[in-house]
């Protein structure tokens, strides 16, 4: 997974990202695109905004407007996904490509700025 970015001011704004996944003989592509575009996105989402509070022993959160999620407007212009040739019997993907996305954010921020962030959500300090 590449993921390019820019900054404006402290605020993370992913431009492009690009991916790879080896998951066999993909039956249907384009579903599976939607399928890892989408995954991408939740793991957008919860590498730059998600975070729970606990105070007291409890969730400091009540809605979704106290807990922030990635709006489409704020998701990347371009996302490209390109599957592996593979002669692997099909057996389903899931979403392999949330995982990457938090470590492609960090490093790609570390090649602009040589800052290296170690906890979600990602904040430039």
């Amino acid at each position: 997974m590449v993921i390019e970015i820019r900054l404006e001011g402290k605020q993370i704004i992913v431009e492009k990202v690009t991916t790879s996944i080896d998951a066999g003989v993909v039956v249907n592509p384009q579903n599976a695109a939607l399928q890892a575009r989408g995954s991408i996105v939740m793991g957008l989402s919860s590498t730059l905004l998600e975070k729970i509070t606990i105070q007291n022993g409890a969730v400091v959160q009540t809605n979704f407007k106290e807990y922030p999620l990635l709006t489409l407007q704020a998701t990347p212009k371009t996302i490209e996904v390109h599957f592996m040739d593979s002669s692997e019997a099909p057996s389903g993907m899931g979403e392999p490509v949330i995982g990457p996305v938090p470590a492609a954010v960090a490093n790609a921020l570390f090649a602009l700025n040589g800052q290296r962030l170690r906890e979600l959500p990602l904040v430039v300090s």
